[in-house]
């Protein structure tokens, strides 16, 4: 009877002590996966070095050491660009835009891939219509035209200026005939021609009489 008792007892206890053992293991371990999500936001991000050199556009079409280049609207305009260097988070995509000189407002031309190194823009179908203007070209990525500087990131562009115009209508000058010169060339000549002789003939009746 003792033997059970104290074997049931032992038993129980000891069984009882192990559970809560185990329980407190458990416990335990529950607790270092609560402090381990604390960084799992941001294990998706690249870690750039913060002397990374930004990247940077440079126009190669048209040069810009070429002077203003001028298009006439409606016609193509090729642009092509390279990067250098090359940016480290590459652009998601990017946005290519004009802003006219004269009103300052801005004309979207494409929204391209992140990549891309050039573009055609048709001046044709433009919208809203383009101006006689000098305008000023910027490409920038996903984060706008005035992103916060970002090591590896690529700095937005605006160093081309460039100017549209659009060509006068043709006039037709065959058979053209001046309104305002018309009524001089009409004017008689011989009773011009009868005047001056008269003046003459007078100057020397008078010559004439004082000699």
């Amino acid at each position: 009877g003792n033997g059970g008792a104290a074997g049931g007892g032992n038993g129980g206890a000891a069984g009882g002590g192990t559970t809560a053992a185990g329980g407190g293991a458990t416990s335990a371990a529950a607790s270092p996966t609560s402090s381990s999500a604390a960084p799992t936001s941001t294990s998706n991000e690249t870690i750039v070095d913060p002397n990374t050199p930004q990247g940077m556009i440079q126009m190669v079409t048209p040069a810009v050491t070429a002077g203003k280049a001028l298009y006439k609207i409606g016609s193509k305009v090729t642009f092509s660009w390279k990067f250098t260097p090359t940016p480290s988070l590459a652009p998601k995509n990017l946005t290519m835009e004009a802003q006219a000189n004269a009103n300052k407002n801005w004309y979207p031309i494409a929204n391209l891939s992140g990549d891309a190194t050039n573009y055609v823009w048709d001046t044709s179908n433009q919208s809203p219509p383009l101006l006689n203007s000098d305008y000023t070209l910027w490409i920038y990525d996903e984060r706008g035209r005035t992103p916060i500087p970002s090591p590896g990131r690529l700095t937005p562009y605006s160093g081309l200026v460039f100017s549209m115009y659009s060509p006068e209508p043709y006039t037709d000058y065959n058979g053209y005939q001046c309104a305002t010169c018309s009524a001089g060339s009409s004017l008689p000549i011989i009773p011009i021609t009868v005047t001056l002789g008269i003046a003459i003939l007078t100057m020397i009746r008078f010559a004439f009489l004082l000699g």
